[in-house]
């Protein structure tokens, strides 16, 4: 995937845009459990976007929606103290790129607007649709 972003998409790392390629739960919950107060952490993100899928996400998950995986639609990832808020400044964003049916994306909007102010979703094809989130 890194390869393919800096081949055809000229992806270039630099001081504000780092690309991390490891299990994308694992990064979140080094970067949320860090000693470093918020504030001085590093790792604390302007916008966070998830763009992952499973293999076995249609077996994993029975609410039709087949990208992101199950663990990135959960109530622990999205919650006030939960993986999303404990890496994002208080102004930072979550996008989500969502694959599913309309009724299984209707449900994931309304899950992240039990944990965030806003929600807002680009709808970019049949069952495609970028999901927005932010408190601010």
């Amino acid at each position: 995937v890194a390869d393919t972003a800096q081949e055809l998409f000229g992806f270039t790392a630099g001081p504000r845009l780092s690309l991390h390629v490891t299990d994308g739960l694992d990064f979140l919950a080094q970067v949320a459990h860090s000693n470093t107060p918020p504030s001085e952490r590093e790792g604390v993100y302007d916008l966070l976007l998830v763009d992952v899928a499973s293999y076995n996400a249609p077996q994993d998950n029975d609410k039709g929606i087949l990208v992101p995986p199950p663990d990135f639609c959960s109530q622990d990832f999205l919650e006030s103290d939960g993986l999303v808020k404990s890496v994002l400044k208080p102004t930072g964003i979550l996008g989500i790129n969502v694959v599913g049916g309309d009724l299984a994306i209707h449900h994931l909007t309304m899950r992240m607007a039990e944990h965030f102010k806003h929600v807002a979703w680009l709808h970019h094809g049949p069952s495609f649709s970028i999901l927005f989130a932010s408190d601010e």
